[in-house]
């Protein structure tokens, strides 16, 4: 493997938590909201409620810069993710049947040459992506099921075996109480990495609401979770966590007749350490990334 392939390799596996493929079916337990602050009066219920069967589409752009522990910061290609939403009512909850139109590795100013034909060629697999999850009116997550991964390279099932994670975050856990704006709550999730795993604090606040429209901020701080049994792709990378710290500040638009975001927006900064399970070599990368999204219907 060229060094290019490494680092884009390497790319793929620090943006997991931003994008979803894989090929799993797993129960996905969905994090503990906490309300902070009702906000003022009037307050309503913040509920998703969707136009059965109607197409939604998002579209996620990142750029990313890594810092692989030599203080040289090595600009990466710009990734263009666009997806296809299809919700519809199944009793209490919304099952989301979900595919990948296409997935685009481009470049830009700042990036380190050579990278955009390493990354494209790992992306090119991920386009038959698909398959469903199962999301309630308060954005509480269900099980989920993904396929079109069954002819990648084990390297890359394993770093996009986390990537599941985004989809899902596409919407947004919701407070059981009435808020209004100036309303704060959190939401505190567990996302399975690299053995020890990341404990991830999403804050949000009610900047502006009007009928099914709303506008939060978002504040968002990622530290290390505790151990946990290896599953079999991180046996064969023997990759463990050793150390996280990330935070990041942003903003999402939601519609509540939709699922797919109107608009969001997030720039992040975090540092992880891994290490060989055998070698006990350690790797340390630091990371910005910008994403941004919009949902058309």
């Amino acid at each position: 493997m060229t060094r290019s392939h490494r680092l884009a390799l390497a790319a793929v596996l620090f943006a997991s938590l931003l994008s979803a493929c894989g090929s799993s079916e797993q129960e996905h337990a969905p994090g503990a909201v906490t309300l902070l602050d009702p906000g003022r009066e009037p307050r309503q219920e913040l509920r998703y409620t969707i136009q059965p069967a109607a197409i939604e589409d998002f579209t996620m752009t990142m750029e990313m810069s890594m810092d692989q522990g030599d203080g040289n910061e090595i600009g990466l290609p710009r990734t263009v993710v666009a997806m296809e939403l299809t919700p519809a009512v199944e009793g209490d909850s919304i099952r989301v049947a979900f595919r990948t139109r296409d997935i685009r590795v481009e470049d830009r100013e700042g990036a380190r040459a050579g990278l955009v034909p390493a990354m494209r060629a790992i992306m090119e697999g991920l386009k038959p992506m698909h398959g469903y999850w199962v999301v309630t009116p308060r954005g509480e997550t269900g099980d989920s099921h993904f396929e079109g991964m069954e002819s990648a390279p084990a390297q890359v099932k394993q770093a996009m075996a986390d990537m599941q994670e985004s989809i899902r975050s596409l919407v947004t856990e919701l407070p059981k109480e009435p808020v209004g704006v100036g309303a704060k709550w959190r939401v505190e999730q567990f996302i399975p990495m690299l053995q020890a795993g990341i404990l991830q604090r999403t804050d949000y606040e009610v900047l502006s609401l009007e009928g099914t429209r709303v506008e939060l901020g978002v504040t968002l701080t990622q530290t290390l979770g505790h151990e946990r049994s290896m599953n079999e792709g991180e046996a064969e990378s023997g990759m463990l966590l050793q150390s996280v710290e990330g935070d990041g500040t942003g903003s999402v638009s939601l519609d509540f007749a939709h699922l797919a975001p109107v608009s969001s927006e997030m720039t992040s900064h975090s540092s992880m350490a891994t290490a060989g399970k055998n070698t006990g070599a350690g790797i340390k990368t630091k990371t910005t990334m910008r994403m941004t999204g919009k949902g058309t219907w």
